[in-house]
């Protein structure tokens, strides 16, 4: 069964967000209630939910919490909760000129180790600056932007909320997790456009991961399931691009949902064979991804 989201009565002007919302509405009527394999057995009402109100209490996908040694297991939580303590410690952190982290804290966190990053370990990239590293500028950004830190006077200081979040690592996680999934903006960290890829439909990626995360399924395959349910999203292409379309939408998947986001936050292991464009990755979920997402089977 192919469920087409964009009927043609909707004017052709490109996706968004709204059209998407008008499209699910207008088929809730005829297809409510029955199985859709594209959404992996979910009717429509439940991936409307999946899609829009993801871990609420109403949604087939919910966030269990965690113990403390739990939590320590993903990388960016951890980068990021250094990082706070740093500016802690220091009771305020100087900026550089340009707005960046000074090298020695930049350094001091990646040598904690509790992320590392190809190129920096291959030696294409010599860690000197903040921008060297892709996770400790994304967790200075989270930090900023999820109100945890205040940027003042080329000064970075935690903020009365951020002191309060500091104290629990279950509130704390939660902040960052449903901001990272929700506010923040996953494609201004890459130079494919299309903001929809990938963080739409977030829940239903934990879905697949879920179901097939213990089969070593390649993240193209995963992709190719993302398309299949929503094939719209290949219409919001509005500028030509290299390749087919379907390929760039599904490398633009990958890297933002399992390199950018699962991987980040510990729950998946990716093992890359291969080399440059022939590079195949394997996905697998992690003892981390069962212990903090719960999916409730189709129908349930």
């Amino acid at each position: 069964m192919k469920i087409d989201l964009f009927p043609n009565e909707l004017p052709d002007e490109g996706f968004t967000m709204e059209k998407l919302q008008q499209a699910l509405d207008q088929i809730m009527d005829d297809k409510n209630g029955h199985s859709v394999p594209e959404f992996e057995g979910y009717c429509t009402s439940e991936m409307f939910k999946i899609l829009h109100h993801p871990f609420d209490e109403s949604s087939p996908v919910y966030l269990r919490k965690l113990s403390k040694d739990d939590y320590a297991q993903s990388p960016l939580y951890v980068q990021i909760r250094s990082l706070a303590e740093i500016i802690k410690r220091e009771g305020s952190v100087k900026l550089t000129p340009n707005g960046y982290l000074p090298p020695k804290f930049v350094i001091e966190l990646y040598n904690l180790g509790y992320f590392k990053e190809d190129n920096i370990e291959q030696g294409y990239v010599k860690l000197k600056r903040e921008n060297d590293s892709d996770i400790i500028s994304l967790a200075h950004y989270i930090l900023v932007s999820s109100g945890v830190c205040l940027k003042r006077h080329g000064k970075l200081s935690l903020t009365l909320k951020g002191r309060k979040l500091l104290e629990s690592d279950v509130n704390l996680f939660e902040h960052l997790f449903l901001f990272f999934v929700h506010r923040f903006n996953w494609s201004s960290f890459d130079n494919w456009g299309m903001e929809e890829v990938g963080q739409f439909g977030v829940g239903f990626s934990l879905i697949l991961v879920n179901k097939y995360g213990d089969q070593n399924k390649t993240s193209r395959f995963y992709a190719e399931k993302y398309i299949n349910a929503f094939p719209m999203l290949i219409d919001s292409f509005e500028v030509a691009v290299p390749g087919t379309l379907e390929g760039f939408l599904t490398h633009c998947y990958c890297l933002r949902t399992f390199d950018r986001f699962l991987n980040y936050w510990g729950l998946v292991n990716i093992n890359k064979q291969g080399k440059a464009f022939d590079t195949v990755e394997y996905i697998t979920k992690t003892p981390l991804f069962d212990k903090l997402v719960a999916c409730i089977p189709p129908g349930k």
